[in-house]
């Protein structure tokens, strides 16, 4: 009992210590106010223990990376280092010399450290979003020889084709008949993850409607991904693991959210499993890895969650700001429909109209590099031995 209540305290201790602490700094410091943000250009003073704290605090997840986004902008390298309290420092870059060293060029040298897994594992499992090495290379190459197939290819442009021609097209055209606002961001949502479901396992759950039903499935998916996401900013995560341990407030949501998560997943490959001779099926990036023995339930289910990921939540991020720039630039709206009107395809198939449309290539891959899709990724340098060699 008291090496029970011994631990206990350690916690309290700890937060009366740093609150005694932040009480000696704020007398010579001000906290960044909303007003502040976009005047100042560079990182504030670290102090012991807290770090950066004292910059962050009143401010949103949101404000945060703006703020240092526009640092990072106006530094003369591209690159700061953040001090998180209680926390080892976090190198930020926007340096295009050293984003291609640590994702192209030295990219086996960087891998995902134990705090990214230990946020993201209970999502994931261990997918391509949590793996390194050896393990990561497997499961790259397997979906990367599942996608490049011709039958996987053609049955993507099929489902895309059908999903714009019998359900977007159609939703936008009711729409504009009866003069109604629609939120283009959740539309793009449903559409893509309509399609990444019917190319990921045979399955499309119909949300892109005239009456726009009830998203339940991509809902959760959203809620997981954000509570997971709210792990890795946490300023002490030994809360919200303390959260888990006990099951309680979002820790508890998510754990709810992930199991509804898993029971779909294991519906479907129970389904694809008992009906692998439908046309859908055999196509469709799942049930190719169940036929070709690279499965297991456990990375199945993992597999499934992480394509939906890669796929729908990226699109859709992709073509909101698309289409929220072009509205702002009336020169490439005219470019674009000019171009559109200038093909003649006898076929009408959206995607052989695309081939050879130059300027929306352009105007999308523009998009793309103002406002990422994955604006933000972690990476971890591994440990390096050095050997000293003392003379002969």
């Amino acid at each position: 009992m008291f090496e029970l209540s011994s631990i206990l305290l350690i916690p309290l201790l700890i937060i009366f210590l740093t609150s005694l602490l932040l009480l000696l700094v704020t007398k010579n410091s001000k906290p960044i106010t909303k007003s502040k943000i976009t005047k100042l250009n560079k990182l504030p003073k670290p102090y012991p223990i807290i770090g950066h704290l004292l910059a962050f605090s009143g401010l949103t997840q949101e404000e945060i990376f703006e703020w240092l986004s526009k640092i990072i902008s106006t530094c003369p390298t591209s690159t700061v280092v953040v001090h998180p309290p209680f926390g080892t420092p976090s190198v930020y870059t926007g340096d295009p010399v050293s984003v291609e060293h640590i994702f192209k060029t030295n990219f086996l040298k960087y891998e995902k450290g134990p705090h990214h897994k230990a946020v993201f594992r209970d999502l994931f499992g261990d997918s391509l979003f949590t793996e390194n090495g050896d393990v990561w290379k497997i499961q790259r190459q397997t979906a990367s020889l599942e996608f490049t197939h011709k039958a996987v290819q053609k049955f993507v442009e099929n489902v895309v084709d059908s999903e714009i021609s019998k359900r977007l097209i159609p939703f936008l055209s009711y729409a504009a008949k009866e003069n109604k606002v629609i939120d283009l961001q959740d539309l793009l949502k449903r559409f893509t993850f309509d399609t990444i479901c019917e190319v990921s396992f045979g399955y499309n759950p119909g949300y892109v409607s005239s009456a726009l039903p009830d998203a339940k499935f991509m809902t959760v998916f959203g809620e997981s991904i954000l509570l997971s996401y709210s792990r890795f900013h946490a300023i002490f995560p030994i809360v919200w693991k303390a959260c888990r341990f006990f099951n309680v407030g979002s820790e508890k949501r998510l754990k709810d959210s992930i199991q509804i998560l898993h029971e779909f997943a294991k519906d479907k490959i129970k389904s694809i499993k008992q009906n692998s001779k439908t046309e859908i099926e055999e196509n469709s990036t799942m049930s190719r890895l169940i036929k070709n023995g690279r499965y297991d339930e456990k990375l199945g289910i993992d597999m499934l969650i992480s394509f939906v990921l890669a796929g729908q939540d990226t699109s859709s991020s992709a073509l909101t700001w698309f289409f929220w720039l072009v509205r702002r630039n009336n020169q490439v709206e005219q470019e674009i429909l000019k171009e559109i009107n200038n093909k003649k395809i006898k076929k009408q198939c959206v995607v052989d109209e695309l081939k050879g449309m130059t300027y929306t290539h352009a105007a999308l891959s523009e998009t793309m590099r103002l406002y990422p899709p994955v604006a933000v990724d972690l990476k971890q340098a591994q440990p390096t031995t050095f050997y000293l060699m003392g003379p002969r």
